[in-house]
């Protein structure tokens, strides 16, 4: 696929940002991986080789241009696992007005897995016209958010073990499902909650008698204010505070009795012209903010 010369040097005017970079052809194939894998891991981008920082073409046939095979091939030789990337030649007029090329390399987005560095295992990301190098715990984040790794499947930290479960609320959960008389470590064994004699983060969210004590953001918090917006100092209009922890299950029924309880109700005439009760607000629309608070949160913060 040709790209046309007029392409070529409006490549030299766009502006680097979320999916655009270009880099002179001197720069290290070390070096350039670098935004290869930062796009990879974000949305996907375009990477100009053979062109300045200041919008010059100066291609490859300028001194010190590294072989333009080894931009090309970076992908599969630097990068783990390598991402998809389409190289293409763009055949151009260079700064000295030679014929030559810049290489342009369209780099897919990486869906379901993390690339790193295959050299060093660093991990980069692009945020806004930077090619950011990651940490542990942001590469963990990363992995979660493309499926990569599953945070509820992995052992809590801290050591969480059957002797930290609710054992009332599991022997709920056994009549539920129908295994009143199945071993309690077998049951959560069975059900991926606990592994070499530790409770996955699932198993501490949905089990643990003080899920805090491993996953501190494990809490709900209910706050009534008076007014429609929450003020503070001496102008405080907090009316009901109350924080909830405990098994997930729990957590979400006590915390809606406490909200359905705060809710008024009004008596109105329907259309046979007989009263009934309403509530302030339906149900649903309440309980459904309520669940996506503690289905939506990210438990690993």
């Amino acid at each position: 696929m040709m790209v046309q010369l007029d392409e070529v040097t409006r490549f030299s005017h766009m502006p680097e940002g979320q999916y655009f970079d270009r880099k002179s052809a001197r720069i290290k194939p070390e070096d350039a991986v670098r935004h290869v894998i930062a796009f990879a891991n974000a949305s996907g981008g375009q990477l100009v080789i053979g062109i300045e920082d200041d919008g010059t073409i100066t291609g490859f046939r300028r001194e010190n241009a590294k072989p333009i095979e080894s931009f090309e091939q970076l992908p599969i030789t630097l990068c783990a696992p390598a991402p998809v990337v389409q190289a293409r030649r763009a055949p151009c007029v260079n700064d000295a007005g030679e014929d030559d090329v810049v290489l342009v390399l369209d780099i897919a987005p990486s869906s379901n897995h993390v690339v790193e560095k295959r050299l060093g295992g660093d991990v980069y990301l692009r945020e806004a016209d930077n090619s950011v190098r990651l940490d542990r715990e942001q590469v963990r984040a990363l992995e979660y958010d493309k499926g990569q790794l599953w945070f509820e499947d992995e052992l809590a930290r801290g050591g969480a073990g059957i002797d930290d479960v609710d054992r009332e609320f599991l022997a709920r959960y056994k009549r539920v499902i129908g295994a009143e008389h199945m071993d309690d470590e077998r049951l959560l064994v069975a059900r991926d909650f606990l592994r070499d004699g530790r409770l996955t983060d699932a198993g501490v969210i949905l089990f643990a008698a003080d899920p805090m004590r491993f996953l501190p953001s494990a809490w709900v918090r209910v706050l009534r204010v008076d007014g429609t917006e929450l003020r503070t100092g001496r102008n405080l209009n907090i009316t009901k505070d109350v924080e909830f922890s405990g098994p997930l299950v729990s957590v979400v029924e006590k915390a809606g009795a406490l909200i359905e309880a705060l809710l008024r109700d009004f008596q109105v005439l329907d259309d046979n012209v007989r009263f009934k009760t309403v509530p302030e607000y339906p149900r649903f629309a309440w309980f459904e903010g309520l669940v996506n608070a503690v289905a939506h949160r990210d438990y690993s913060l």
